[in-house]
Order: C-alpha cells, then sequence, then structure tokens
C-alpha cells in the first residue's frame, strides 16, 4: 500500500512523483519523521520548497518466507503502477530510498527496464535516485541471524524480515553484486546522491555461555557498502548513524537543504525534458548503401551497391 500527501495533492497540480522507499520491515511514515516533529520531512519541508511533486510513501507490508528482494521490487512496481494510471507515463519520478529500501529500488528499475509493458516507463520516466545508508555491497549486521532482534529493534521495524531474504545481505553476496553491475548498466542517465551514515550505531548480542547482552558500537552500512563507485555519484557523508539518514539527523539546517535545491534543479530539468517530443531522424526513405567487401587479394576491393527502405 502506497501512502499519498493526499489533501496537499487536491490543492496543487503536482508534475512529478517523489517516491520513498523506507528500508524492508520499516514503517512508511515514521522513517521520513524527525524527533521532535510531527510529520515526514518529505510532507512538511521537502514540499514547501518544490511544490508541483506529488510524494508516495511506500510500504513494503507484511512478507512471508518466499518474499525475497525481486517480490517486493515487484509489489514496488505494481504499487507505482496504480497511483500513476491517470497520469502520463512520461511524468518524471525520483526515488529517495533508506537503508536496504534502495536495494528494493534497485531491484525494481532493473526489472522495469527489461520489460515492453507500461512498467517500462517507470525505468525510462526515472530520473534521479538518492540512496541513504543504502548496503549495495551488503552488511555483517543486518545479514547475521544473531543480531536479528537488536536490528529489529535499532530501526523500530513493523514488519519482521524473513531469515531467507536476510541471507541476500551478506556482504558481497552474488545477488547484490548481479543487481550493481544491472543497475550500473541502466542508470547512465540518473543523477545519483549517497549520503553516507559514518557514526556507528548501537546494537548487541547475547552471550550464550554468560547469557548476557553484550553492546557493541558498529556501522550498520559500512562506507565502503553505501557507495556504489560510479562515475556520476555523488557521495555525501553525513554526520549521522544508520537510522539518523534517514531525515539527516544531527546535520546543519543547509545539509537537507542544499540536497532540496539540487533536486528542485533535477526536477526542473526532468519537467522539461518529459515535455519535449521525440524527435524524427529526418533521414531520407530511402538511402545508398555502399558496402566495400574485402576477400584474399585485400588490394581489390569488391563493391556493392545496396538501396534500403526507411
Amino acid at each position: 500500500m502506497a501512502v499519498l500527501n493526499d489533501e496537499r495533492r487536491l490543492q496543487i497540480e503536482t508534475a512529478v512523483d517523489i517516491v520513498a522507499v523506507p528500508a524492508i520491515g520499516a514503517d512508511p511514515e515514521k522513517t521520513w519523521i524527525d524527533e521532535d516533529a510531527k510529520a515526514p520531512w518529505l510532507l512538511s519541508e521537502l514540499t514547501k520548497f518544490i511544490q508541483n511533486v506529488r510524494v508516495i510513501l511506500i510500504d513494503h507490508g507484511r512478507m512471508g518466507p518466499q518474499d525475497d528482494l525481486e517480490s517486493l521490487a515487484h509489489r514496488l512496481l505494481k504499487q507505482l503502477l496504480q497511483e500513476r494510471q491517470a497520469t502520463s507515463p512520461r511524468r518524471p519520478i525520483f526515488f529517495i530510498c533508506h537503508s536496504t529500501g534502495g536495494l528494493v529500488a534497485k531491484a525494481a528499475l532493473v526489472a522495469a527496464s527489461q520489460k515492453t509493458s507500461n512498467i517500462e516507463s517507470i525505468w525510462s520516466s526515472c530520473y534521479g535516485i538518492a540512496f541513504l545508508a543504502s548496503p549495495h555491497f551488503g552488511s555483517s549486521y543486518l545479514s547475521a541471524p544473531e543480531f536479528t532482534n537488536s536490528i529489529h529493534h535499532l530501526m523500530r521495524l513493523k514488519h519482521h524480515i524473513p531469515l531467507g531474504m536476510q541471507e541476500l545481505f551478506k556482504p558481497r553476496h552474488p545477488y547484490l553484486l548481479r543487481l550493481w553491475s544491472q543497475f550500473k548498466s541502466i542508470s547512465a542517465d540518473m543523477k545519483l546522491w549517497s549520503f553516507l551514515e559514518t557514526l556507528d550505531s548501537e546494537i548487541s548480542i547475547v552471550d550464550h555461555e554468560t547469557g548476557t547482552a553484550v553492546e557493541m558500537h558498529v556501522p550498520i552500512t559500512s562506507i565502503r557498502s553505501g557507495i556504489l563507485d560510479f562515475e556520476h555519484e555523488k557521495v555525501i557523508p553525513l554526520t549521522a548513524d544508520h537510522i539518523g539518514t534517514a531525515c539527516f539527523k544531527g546535520q546543519e539546517l543547509t545539509t537537507r537543504l542544499n540536497f532540496i535545491n539540487e533536486l528542485q534543479s533535477s526536477i526542473s530539468m526532468a519537467v522539461r525534458l518529459s515535455k519535449m517530443n521525440d524527435a524524427p531522424m529526418g533521414v531520407d526513405q530511402e538511402v545508398m548503401i555502399q558496402v566495400s567487401g574485402f576477400f584474399e587479394d585485400t588490394a581489390r576491393p569488391h563493391w556493392t551497391s545496396l538501396a534500403m527502405s526507411g
């Protein structure tokens, strides 16, 4: 189920979709709410500066043992198609993703790029994506069963993550490496932001010998895992822990505003591009092509003229 800023959407005509993808199992609204705030900053702050956007807050929903990143990706695509059925397929899309939500968004865009139906428009209309502490190459703490309860508490998850899906979060899991390669091949024209956590998070593990909890301070998504290492990627370290990155917690006010300003600039460009008609090639109906075929005697080429109809 997707939650939208419906009341505001009725008042202002929007031209762009901002798709907010929380961590897998996380609350679609609470993820984006500052400690002292009552509403997600995507609705209260971002829409104040960029008024032509419709914000879609994605809810991954309850998951079963059979669910994996592929099933969540198709669930996301289905939600977006439903929300966008009354709008143009060329309507620009930007994703803002926290933690493992970035993996779901990447899988969804890769899947959409391989379709010929309306789903393909989700990828072709995507102009940018911001990753907030997304573990592109996995995380030891998100994947290890012994940390499951502590991670669930730390990230305030509303749904449990199936063990089979946790397995995919292992560092440098073959699926993650393949997803990275596939996403690289389809994202050359997208604006990419990667925000990194630089403060450790506090988690605990039970010592089976003593039965006591041992506290640990660790980075949930390491810096190496949080960077795609693409040429057109912009990397921004944040002085925040894993959860704090979703709201730019502890940053100067200008940090989030700078991102909003950059996003606004990209949105303006995307809106202009989306309104441009596909230009015809303007070639003649018939083109004469001269083909040079070289055989054993390379000094005497064989010339053939072919007529091709356009």
